[in-house]
């Protein structure tokens, strides 16, 4: 009993409760409104891992790549199990440009969980920063495979794609990222990028 009620705020809610708030605004990018969220949930619950490993998501998704790490770090070492701590820690250290550290990171995360799409995808876009577009689409194929309507995983294919002059398969895989809601015209730019280098 005494547990429960140490999760629970003076207005009732409790550190699940914002970290599903958190995880909602992430979602629609408002990643400023999440990490508000995740902080609550986070001082109600100090040992919460995965409100932590949102918390480093949206550092990610601000750019702020040091506090990702460190997000990801206490996540970590919460719960050593937890595959997202790595995802996010690798997508980090991927942005930095720590290529090798990112591999380790990521290899790590999909050892924990195999059927991790977001582990998968961050570790195909390593693989394209590093020209290696054959490694890419494999990991991005299982990303897709898993989940069929995960735009990022075909966004990344179709640069993979591009680099392995398969401008068919590229067209095709750009219009299902559109479809599950990114942007064509920054795709597009990007595609059009990569065929000017290849």
């Amino acid at each position: 009993m005494l547990l429960a009620l140490a999760s629970i705020g003076c207005s009732g809610t409790t550190a699940d409760h914002h970290k599903s708030e958190a995880d909602n605004f992430r979602s629609q990018g408002r990643f400023e409104e999440a990490l508000y969220e995740y902080g609550e949930a986070i001082n109600l619950d100090p040992k919460l891992a995965v409100a932590y490993s949102g918390r480093a998501a949206a550092y990610n998704a601000l750019g702020q790549y040091d506090l990702a790490i460190q997000g990801a770090d206490q996540a970590i070492s919460l719960e050593p199990w937890l595959a997202l701590g790595y995802n996010h820690k690798g997508l980090a250290f991927l942005n930095l440009g720590r290529y090798r550290r990112s591999q380790e990171l990521l290899d790590q995360a999909i050892d924990l969980d195999p059927n991790f799409p977001d582990a998968l995808n961050n570790r195909g876009l390593l693989s394209l920063r590093a020209n290696q577009w054959e490694e890419a689409i494999v990991d991005l194929d299982e990303a897709i495979r898993l989940d069929p309507r995960f735009g990022p995983a075909y966004a990344n294919r179709a640069m993979a794609y591009t680099l392995a002059d398969q401008d068919e398969l590229a067209q095709w895989d750009l219009e299902r990222a559109v479809e599950f809601g990114l942007d064509l015209a920054s795709l597009a730019a990007e595609v059009n990028n990569l065929k000017q280098v290849r």
